[in-house]
């Protein structure tokens, strides 16, 4: 069954804002709960029990990766739809497959500092992150060449940039490779103590992504019948002897809870057709029921998110079926609250908006803040409050003005 929806080509403020608006929170999350200095309110970046509960085993952190899946699909099939359009089946499926991949290889290099520097690092996944070093110090030079080209004007540096995207997704193949070697290490007497600690949350979404691709010609009805069936799957696996201590020793559940975030991703997939349905019909004037099946399908999932809240455990280290159920309906109700505000008037600067358009690159620069931050201060837990708020004021004032200079030159920065 093919999907024959049609999706809007223009941009959607509300998608842009909530981007936008996530991911100043993953921010301010990231900031406040490494930084001693805020105190209470540093709980604001910790995940479950030990963050600011919405719920028991639910904390507010934990929303941040579902609400980037759901912001992710939202923005994945008018994409795909004018690539399809533009340069066939084969093509899309190929470019969207190496920015997924892409989107793993970026994750893989941000652990393998951690590997190479903390006490993850272990023997049996060294020859994996030696390559990864390698891998990663050939990014840094044709990301390098590519910039110097863009600023320079030097139009023949422009095949680093596509370089550069073809090496990260080389980088994300030997990801899934690693994670899959340590799920087989796994049942190995000699490694069964280890923290596996590998697979991230870039990994997951990227890997997520893969599977949203393999149904990106399946109809609405097909793609919900597939996310809850993997979601059930994963369910009985995460509930078999033995799995439970795999699943929460390897971050996100590694490579096996794909299976759970897929199923999100897919579900997400869902509530999109029907958010940009209800966008189509109330444009021509339609009224009634066919006008509001993103409010029924919020509905629905919150029914399922409270069952699954009670009757399942809640755990996002494992990505837990309980979890995946209790995220969905809370993610789309944010989403919904934020698409709420298009009635308004529209502010004189945008600066979700600014955010919105480049987030991914929003998110990887605050970690080199962050890591320049690591450098000038010896140790995080004793800076005073002051020194912290200044900091992270310094932060957002210094993205927002990038974000800023993007926006006016009409550029976006994506993979």
């Amino acid at each position: 069954m093919q999907n024959k929806r049609t999706y809007p080509t223009e941009r959607i403020v509300s998608i842009d804002r909530a981007r936008g608006l996530l991911i100043i929170c993953m921010i301010l999350c990231q900031i406040a709960g490494r930084f001693g200095g805020f105190g209470f309110f540093g709980r604001i970046g910790l995940h479950g029990d030990g963050g600011l509960n919405v719920f028991p085993g639910y904390a507010l952190a934990d929303l941040g990766e579902p609400l980037f899946l759901l912001l992710l699909a939202l923005s994945f099939w008018p994409s795909y739809q004018k690539r399809l359009v533009r340069d066939g089946a084969k093509a899309a499926m190929l470019h969207f497959l190496t920015r997924f991949t892409a989107i793993i290889g970026i994750g893989y290099i941000m652990r393998i500092a951690e590997f190479r520097t903390g006490e993850a690092y272990v023997m049996h996944v060294t020859k994996f992150v030696d390559l990864g070093v390698a891998g990663t110090c050939c990014v840094a030079v044709c990301g390098l060449t590519y910039l110097i080209g863009k600023l320079f004007k030097i139009k023949r540096l422009n095949v680093c940039g596509t370089g550069t995207i073809h090496l990260l997704s080389a980088m994300g193949i030997m990801d899934i490779i690693v994670d899959a070697y340590t799920v087989v290490a796994y049942t190995m007497p000699v490694y069964d103590t280890f923290n596996l600690d590998w697979w991230g949350a870039l990994a997951s979404i990227g890997a997520s992504g893969i599977i949203l691709l393999l149904f990106a010609g399946s109809n609405t009805l097909m793609r919900g019948i597939s996310a809850a069936f993997m979601l059930t799957a994963y369910s009985l696996l995460h509930q078999s002897p033995g799995m439970m201590d795999y699943l929460d020793r390897d971050i996100q559940a590694g490579l096996l809870g794909v299976l759970s975030w897929g199923a999100m991703l897919l579900g997400y997939s869902v509530m999109a057709d029907l958010f940009y349905a209800d966008r189509a019909n109330k444009s021509r004037g339609v009224r009634g029921v066919r006008a509001h099946t993103y409010e029924i399908g919020l509905a629905v999932l919150v029914a399922l998110g409270i069952a699954g809240a009670v009757l399942l455990p809640v755990n996002k280290g494992s990505a837990s079926p309980g979890y995946i159920l209790a995220s969905m309906p809370l993610s789309c109700l944010a989403f919904y609250l934020v698409s709420l505000t298009e009635t308004l008037p529209a502010p004189r600067y945008p600066i979700l908006c600014w955010w919105g358009k480049s987030p991914l690159l929003m998110y990887l620069m605050q970690y080199v803040l962050f890591d320049l931050a690591f450098c000038i201060f010896e140790a995080f837990d004793h800076i005073p409050f002051i020194i912290a708020l200044l900091y992270l004021l310094l932060v957002f004032a210094g993205l927002t003005w990038l974000a800023y200079r993007l926006q006016k030159k009409e550029k976006t920065v994506r993979l």
